[in-house]
């Protein structure tokens, strides 16, 4: 018999180690399978999330919805590819990796990674798109200009887009086609329309180049839409669309109302709140990018200029059904995320610029200091090939 105590200590603290592994077993077992479920549930939502490039609302609602929150589902699979690494899980490193890899593209799409051109080609134009939203409503006078006005001034565009374009009287303080002519006579043609027919949404195109010819795009909506440009540019006709597609129409109230469920634990509610709302506008935003990609591949000059608000992210179904014959320039020739509108905590990139093969981008860029709209600028560098 042994009288050690020691001895008797050792083989008591074995007896108890061996009494805790397969706890232990048990719960690093759970954990691992959570979170490898986990891991295949984010990794399922990120790529229904890039099919909804391809598939149209109309059809199937849950992509579009799912697309709004890729940054998200991105970061996820980030996550989970650190956290393989660390532990060495091998396995589960190179699916991940996997996933990165073979999602690529749509991960540049969405934040593309350009170094910014030393040098642009003298022979360049800039083009300029704004959500203006009113012009701030910010009255206008010789001694304080609007801001707005100001900063198209300085920005020295040389073809500028804008959407929610509304202007007052000639005898009012705030910004009126008088004040557009008196302060911006660089700009010898400017056009100001309505999305639709008599109401909608106020589109205008400042131009130092002449236009040509204006139309309405016959888009279904009750107040966004899409007018149509040919202007004359050193000689070449260029087909140029300025775009302010469907809504969400999201209101404080439905911030807050959307919180409130998520706080209170009910998704069904919440589930059905979002989908009433968001549900017709993707619809019809998909709509409206059929028809606008379509009246694109029907132009008879090669030189074609998309801008606008596009209501939708850079991997939406509206902007790459549009953006299927056609170049994206920020995608092209930008660097980052590239966000031009936030509501509450959360930014997008939903105003673009895109343009045709016969014509070469430079430096797409998104002016996050401007604070002139709820907006951003986004300009970039053309140049009309041969």
């Amino acid at each position: 018999m042994d009288k050690n105590p020691m001895s008797v200590l050792r083989r008591g603290n074995s007896r108890k180690g061996k009494k805790r592994a397969p706890v232990w077993n048990f719960f690093y077992t759970l954990f691992h399978s959570i979170s490898w479920m986990l891991n295949l549930f984010i990794s399922a939502l990120y790529l229904l999330a890039l099919l909804s490039m391809f598939l149209s609302p109309e059809q199937l609602f849950f992509p579009a919805f799912l697309g709004m929150g890729f940054p998200f589902l991105l970061l996820g699979i980030c996550f989970f590819l650190l956290y393989r690494l660390i532990k060495r899980q091998w396995k589960g490193f190179f699916f991940n990796l996997f996933f990165l890899i073979v999602t690529w593209g749509g991960i540049t799409t969405y934040m593309p990674l350009h170094c910014k051109e030393s040098e642009v080609p003298q022979e360049a134009i800039k083009v300029l798109s704004l959500n203006c939203h009113g012009f701030g409503f910010i009255k206008h006078t010789e001694q304080e200009p609007n801001p707005t006005l100001r900063y198209l001034k300085e920005s020295k565009a040389d073809i500028i887009c804008l959407q929610e374009a509304y202007t007052s009287g000639k005898k009012s303080p705030y910004v009126s086609m008088r004040h557009i002519a008196k302060y911006l006579p660089e700009y010898p043609y400017v056009i100001l329309r309505f999305a639709q027919k008599d109401r909608g949404t106020s589109l205008m195109l400042l131009s130092k180049f002449p236009v040509k010819d204006t139309r309405l795009l016959p888009l279904d909506s009750r107040f966004n839409g899409g007018v149509v440009y040919t202007l004359d540019v050193k000689g070449k006709e260029v087909q140029l669309y300025n775009l302010h597609l469907e809504s969400f129409y999201l209101t404080n109230k439905d911030a807050n109302e959307y919180m409130t469920l998520a706080k209170e634990g009910d998704p069904i509610r919440l589930k059905d709140r979002v989908k009433a709302k968001f549900t017709p506008a993707f619809k019809r935003r998909a709509a409206q990018a059929d028809a606008i990609a379509i009246d694109c591949a029907q132009s008879k000059t090669p030189y074609v200029i998309v801008c606008g608000d596009f209501n939708d992210t850079p991997i939406s179904y509206a902007r790459s059904r549009i953006a299927s014959e056609l170049v994206d320039a920020y995608t092209h020739t930008g660097c980052g995320w590239g966000i031009s509108f936030r509501f509450k905590r959360f930014g997008v990139r939903i105003d673009h610029i895109l343009h045709s093969e016969q014509i070469e981008s430079y430096n797409c860029h998104i002016d996050q200091q401007a604070s002139i709209s709820d907006h951003k600028p986004i300009s970039c560098f053309m140049v009309l090939k041969d």
